[in-house]
Formats: C-alpha cells, structure tokens, sequence
C-alpha cells in the first residue's frame, strides 16, 4: 500500500514539476518574444541609415587602382550601367570609360559651356528611368551676354557613345564669373531632380525667396516646381535656402523622423563646411552686409538674426576642409564602416568618413585615401566599390577605383 501511494505521489509530483517547466518556458519565450518586437518596434522608429552595421566588425583594408587618367578638372561621375562611367571635365567635355578595359572615350562637347573661375560643366545624374528615357542632367555656368548656371537634360546613346537633345530645364539660376557657382544633383525615386547650388557671392542671393541661388531646388524632368516646395513668396522651385555653396547632395532609402531624406555639403568661407540635413527651412548663411557688400565673416549659421535657422549635422570647425561630392557605404564588403557617409574634400585631399548615429549626431570620423590630391566626386559602384574623382587640374586628374578588402 505505501509503495502504491508513494508511486501515486511521486506520480503527482512528477506532472507538477512537468507543468512547473513548461509555464517557465511559455514565460521566458513569451518575453523573448516581446523583446523581440520592441526591439524589432525600436530599429523601425530610429534613424536608419542605409546599411547600418551594428556587429563589431575590423576596418577593411583598402586596395586602389586606376580607371582613368590624364584628365583636368573632373567634377562628378555616374554609372550608367555595371561597366561604364560617364563623367565630364569643367572645360565642357563629356566621356566615359569602361571599367573593364579602362579604355575612355569623348562622348560630346556640351554647349555653350563657360569654363571660368570657379564654374564650367558642373554635376551630372541619370534619370530615374534611364533604361527607358536614356535621359541624363548636367548643370554648367553658360556662355552669353547674360551670366547663369543652367540645368540641361539630355539623352545619352544606347551605346554610350555619344548624347544628343541638349534641352535647358533651368536657366536663371544667378552667376557671377563663376564663383560659389553649385552645383551637384541628383533623380530620386519619383522622378524628383533635387538641385544644390551656390550664392554666386551675391549678398542677398541665400536669403532671396526669388533668387535660386544658394538654395536647393527640387523640379521634375522639364524643371519645374513639384509638390512639397516652400510656398509664396518663395520660387515654386525652392525647397530650402540660406546657403553659401553646396557641393554635394545625397540621398537616403527613405525619410527620417525629421523629415530628412538625405542630406548636403557645403563648403564654409575660412572654417565651418557643413553637412546639413536635406529638410524644409532656412539654413541661416546670410553675408548682405553693409550697402550689399559680401561680408564673409558672418556665421554660416547665423542664430542671432534667424533663431529658427537650422543647425548642422556636422561642421568642420576651426578651419575648412572644402568639402565636396558625398555618397553612402552600403555594401557588406565595408564591414565596419558600412552605412558611413563618405565625402570628398578638395583643399584637405582626402575622403572624410562619418558614422551618423540614429539621433543625428557624429558618431566617429576618419581621414582616408590621402595620396591623391583635391578629390572632387565619390560614387559607389553597383558592386559596392567606391570610386573617386580627382580635381588638380593640368591633366593630373584621374577617377581611381577603392576596393574593401
């Protein structure tokens, strides 16, 4: 009888303890489960980079090699398929290359192209439907009586060879002998040209609601005005002001928190190059000093005559760096540094990486690629290599390819 009731009991405390293991288990997987998706919740609501790598990965090693050389003044560069690069020279030239054969052709001569001072064939983009339209944009200070940076659509040849369609879409953005002439651009995903340009070193221009310049723009594929622009008195083409020079324009998979959907650079007169965020809203550079002279000493952003003005991601402080072309790391092959900005720098000749943390601020920075001179343009290869551009001058420019390793 006692062995009965002891097998009985044990038997009872056996689906006890059973029961016991399987309410720890629904406890500890239901909170995994619900750490999961807060957490899961939280990496949707913060400030998503492309690419972003939060695994303790080492730095690549970078390898680089030549694609092409013997050019002057290159100033920006597009894939336009896995193999060719389009690229143009300030003097108005317009060739490719092909990364494979690193051999490099003349594509055209731009029209009406007037290479001075700081200006001549500037930024170029391919259109979001380029497959299908072949469409390309350039922008360029222009020959005539009456100076201007102008934006023009063209069409490339299917085979890359030659473009043809030379068409302005923009034509009264203000210039004066080419100095702060802009000017980068870039197509989004629907079909949006978003355009950085210069203050052309007039005073009232980057706080002028009719004036382009000093502002980024943002037009359809005929340049006009689209939807989301800032409304009268402003230019319907206007979308934020109150810059000094923009030399770089990016843009992110999709918008931030705030509203961001990529962000600029721009170079500061003697200190304070910045990258700001691509929003709505006055950037603060405002030199009309004294009857309309240019007075340069002003802050870039000038809190104390616009409180509203709107701060910088980063600055570069004490002195300036000349900022310029700007892409994203987005290929698993940069490891650690994938998801960092990268930007170009002319007087500093080198390319400055930033890792932005989800609130906005700087979360590190570092010095690369230092044995090349003024780099004007960075892009990033359909393969995830980076790629770029130099800007000495006297037939010492090249476009170098940089591979992770």
């Amino acid at each position: 009888m006692l062995e009965v009731m002891s097998g009985k009991l044990n038997e009872k405390i056996g689906i006890k303890a059973t029961l016991y293991i399987l309410v720890a288990i629904l406890i500890i997987s239901g909170g995994v489960v619900i750490y999961s998706l807060v957490n899961k919740e939280s990496k949707k609501s913060g400030l998503e980079l492309p690419g972003s790598s939060l695994e303790p990965l080492s730095e690549p090693e970078l390898n680089t090699d030549e694609i092409v050389g013997g050019m002057s003044n290159i100033w920006d560069m597009v894939f336009v398929d896995n193999n060719t690069i389009v690229f143009d020279e300030r003097n108005g030239d317009l060739r490719g290359v092909s990364i494979d054969t690193k051999v490099e052709w003349l594509i055209a001569k731009v029209p009406n192209v007037r290479a001075e001072g700081e200006g001549g064939l500037l930024g170029l983009s391919i259109d979001n439907e380029f497959r299908d339209n072949r469409y390309m944009y350039a922008c360029y200070n222009s020959t005539g009586s009456k100076r201007a940076v102008k934006v023009a659509r063209f069409k490339l040849a299917e085979d890359n060879k030659s473009a043809s369609e030379f068409t302005d879409i923009i034509n009264d953005i203000q210039s004066q002998a080419g100095r702060h002439s802009g000017c980068r651009l870039v197509m989004d995903g629907n079909n949006v040209l978003w355009i950085g340009t210069g203050d052309s070193a007039i005073g009232s221009s980057p706080q002028d609601p009719k004036s382009l310049a000093g502002k980024v723009l943002r037009v359809d594929r005929n340049g006009k005005g689209v939807s989301g622009n800032l409304s009268a008195p402003f230019d319907s083409r206007i979308f934020n002001y109150g810059h000094r020079n923009i030399q770089g324009i990016v843009l992110l998979r999709s918008p931030l928190e705030n509203g961001a959907i990529g962000l600029t650079s721009e170079h500061g007169p003697d200190k304070q190059d910045e990258v700001n965020w691509l929003i709505p809203g006055n950037f603060g550079w405002d030199p009309n000093g004294a009857s309309r002279n240019y007075d340069e000493s002003v802050p870039m952003t000038n809190k104390s005559k616009f409180p509203e003005a709107i701060s910088a991601v980063w600055n570069s402080g004490i002195s300036t760096l000349a900022v310029s072309g700007m892409t994203f790391l987005t290929n698993e092959s940069w490891t650690t540094w994938r998801g960092w900005l990268a930007m170009a720098t002319l007087k500093g000749e080198h390319v400055r990486l930033i890792q932005i943390n989800r609130d906005g601020s700087v979360a590190a920075e570092k010095k690369v690629l230092t044995n090349f001179g003024r780099i004007r343009a960075l892009t990033e290869a359909p393969n995830g290599d980076l790629y770029l551009a130099t800007d000495n001058g006297n037939d010492k420019d090249k476009i170098i390819r940089v591979r992770p390793q």
